[in-house]
This record gives C-alpha cells, sequence and structure tokens, in this order.
C-alpha cells in the first residue's frame, strides 16, 4: 500500500479551513452523530477542491488543534494584562465560531432543560390520571362512568401534544430567528469589508495619480533647466 503524502498546513490553509467551518458550522451537531460526521466531509471535500490534500479526519484534528490553542490563549488573556495579542483573519475566525459554539450550547442545554421539565410534567399528569382510573373503579359499583369525564381525559391528552406542538413551535422560530440574526450579521461584516476595500482601491488610486501628477511635473521642470542651460 502506498503511504499517504504527509501535508503541511499553512497560514493560508488554516484561513481556508476556518472559512469552511464558519460556513458549514459542524458544531451545530452533537458530536459523534451522523450529521456531524457529513458535514466534516464537506469541509473536507471544498479544501480538496482548493488542491488541498486532506480527509475529513484531517480537517477535523487540525481544527481541535487549532481551537484548544485559541481557548488555552484566551483563558491566558484573562489572567494577564497589558498584552498585545495579534488579531489576524485566523484569530478573528476562532473568535466568531467560538462565539457560536456557546451559542449552541445554550441553546442546546436550554432545550434539553424544557424536554425535561416537559417529561417531568406529562409524567405527573399520567400520574394524576392514574389516580382518577383508579378511584373512577372505586366508583363504578355504585355509579356508572361518567360520559363527561371519559371526554374531559381525552381532552386533557390532546392539550398535552397541542402545548408540545407548540412549544416545539416556538423553539424552531427562535432558533430561524437567531439563525437569520447571524445571516444579517455576517452580510454586514462582508459589507463593511467591501466598502473598506473600496476605499483603500481609491485611495491607491488617487496616490498613483498624484504620483503621475509630480513625475511629469517634474520631467517638465528638467526638460526647461536643460533648454535653459542649452542657450
Amino acid at each position: 500500500m502506498a503511504k499517504r503524502e504527509l501535508f503541511i498546513w499553512k497560514r493560508n490553509h488554516e484561513i481556508l479551513l476556518l472559512r469552511e467551518v464558519v460556513f458549514q458550522e459542524p458544531y451545530k451537531f452533537n458530536p459523534g452523530t451522523k450529521e456531524r460526521g457529513g458535514t466534516w466531509s464537506k469541509v473536507a471535500e471544498k479544501l480538496t477542491q482548493q488542491g488541498m490534500k486532506v480527509n475529513q479526519r484531517s480537517v477535523r484534528e487540525k481544527f481541535d488543534k487549532l481551537y484548544s490553542e485559541f481557548k488555552d490563549r484566551e483563558r491566558q488573556e484573562r489572567t494577564a494584562s497589558g498584552i498585545e495579542v495579534e488579531y489576524d483573519e485566523v484569530m478573528q475566525a476562532l473568535t466568531e465560531i467560538h462565539e457560536r459554539i456557546l451559542e449552541y450550547e445554550e441553546s442546546r442545554q436550554a432545550r434539553e432543560s424544557q424536554d425535561k421539565i416537559s417529561a417531568e410534567e406529562m409524567r405527573r399528569r399520567a400520574t394524576e390520571k392514574l389516580s382518577d382510573t383508579k378511584k373512577r373503579k372505586e366508583d363504578e359499583s355504585d355509579d356508572e362512568t361518567s360520559p363527561k369525564k371519559r371526554r374531559k381525559s381525552h381532552v386533557n391528552l390532546v392539550d398535552m401534544l397541542r402545548e408540545s406542538i407548540d412549544r416545539k413551535k416556538v423553539e424552531q422560530e427562535k432558533q430561524q430567528e437567531m439563525r437569520k440574526r447571524e445571516l444579517d450579521q455576517r452580510e454586514a461584516e462582508l459589507q463593511q469589508q467591501q466598502l473598506f476595500q473600496n476605499m483603500l482601491l481609491q485611495q491607491q488610486q488617487q496616490f498613483q495619480q498624484q504620483q503621475q501628477s509630480m513625475n511629469m511635473a517634474m520631467l517638465n521642470l528638467m526638460k526647461e533647466l536643460f533648454q535653459h542651460i542649452q542657450k
């Protein structure tokens, strides 16, 4: 079997990797899931199309290393003061990814907490219904089961299902709104970057025009001096 060629990561490769991670967002899926693995495969595929000899495992391990170093650096900065930090594109991307991971973790914990509360509430209601059923059976010898009670039990179950559906709908709307805000923010940042680049380009063009004018003026002056000397 041919030995796999070792890929050397450079700074521009790290930037391309982090850009794909920001776009694909593999961290929004739970670790070890099929969805998360599939997302890392997409990241590797995109980088391979750009000439990088990588695979799912190598891009995942490289990101984990970069993110681990970023968190260590964050902890050091919190305990130190007066330290100037180089805030290049890699650090910017890792900062954005870190903030998104924290948001997803908070959302996941809130969802798990809400599911736990919902499960406990359903168990409590189910226990209450069992208690009501036992009491009803004890009273059956003296009185027949009331159709009204049966309807009430059915309505309670329907209400529980409806409440669960409503909660999930609200949660989905919140997640969609959060995602929309993130996309709007990214679009605004891209627009700002574009404006900044346009401004730099205009300044460069103005500088070049001024330089050309100065060169022409200097040439004309030298020409006049040369003609004056010949006279």
